[in-house]
């Protein structure tokens, strides 16, 4: 189920999470899931990171990482950036 919530302050800097299921901790896929989740938003090497701050300054900063449970786990994407970057349709009114 996608969501989105919108919580208004007065601030100039949003934040937006990206949440999905990752499979459990020993599944053969969670090795290349981390990996490739890890390759696109940890840290200022990464290609998001690159693209998104460096290169376009859409955003002021960004990270990923996964969080593993025994019977499954999240990957999450964290993107900070300015209002006015935002679409006009998810700034809180």
């Amino acid at each position: 189920k996608t969501t989105l919530d919108v919580h208004g302050k007065d601030v100039e800097l949003a934040q937006m999470y990206f949440v999905w299921q990752a499979p459990p901790f020993l599944h053969p896929e969670s090795y290349a899931q981390e990996l490739a989740i890890n390759c696109l938003g940890m840290g200022e090497s990464s290609r998001l990171h690159k693209e998104i701050v460096l290169n376009t300054a859409l955003a002021n900063h960004c990270s990923s990482s996964t969080l593993y449970a025994a019977n499954g786990g999240v990957h999450y994407l964290s993107i900070f950036l300015f209002q006015r970057q935002l679409p006009l349709s998810y700034v809180a009114k």
